[in-house]
């Protein structure tokens, strides 16, 4: 699924993309997919400045910075290469987003939960009571943006 948003990206224009990736952020996708987020990063930080991600712009930008070296630079590439291998439309590119916020929203309530269970025969309580706070404040985030992408009211 992140490799659909970043197939539209690519094929995108600029403002959309600023819009999208504004809402559905790259540290969100970086729970699901590191190397999907490194490329939309630098796919937003060309929006922002008013260039359209396109592949060899994308490509050439990821590779100036250094995120195409080594090991996590292959995942990059690869994932590079499956984003231009796969049918998206930009058309689309908010359903992609929502579509991805969506499973981060499931994702992270996973874990809230499974840290709540584990904490909560021996936790410390004062920990615990931090834990559910930050948690649910993370959490509200992601279902506002999620709202939001989707024209919903949060």
């Amino acid at each position: 699924m992140p490799e659909t948003l970043l197939a539209a990206t690519i094929l995108a224009h600029a403002r959309q993309v600023s819009e999208v990736l504004r809402v559905c952020r790259p540290d969100d996708v970086r729970l699901l997919d590191a190397p999907t987020a490194t490329a939309l990063e630098v796919a937003a930080d060309l929006a922002n400045a008013g260039q359209a991600p396109e592949a060899v712009l994308l490509n050439a930008e990821l590779l100036r910075r250094g995120l195409l070296a080594g090991h996590k630079g292959e995942l990059v590439r690869d994932r590079m290469l499956d984003a231009v291998t796969t049918v998206a439309m930009p058309e689309l590119l908010p359903e992609y987003a929502a579509a991805v916020l969506a499973r981060v929203f499931r994702a992270r309530l996973a874990a809230a939960g499974q840290g709540f269970v584990d904490g909560a025969e021996n936790g410390v309580e004062s920990d615990l009571w931090t834990l559910l706070v930050r948690e649910g404040a993370e959490l509200r985030g992601i279902w506002q943006r999620l709202a939001t992408v989707r024209g919903e009211a949060a």
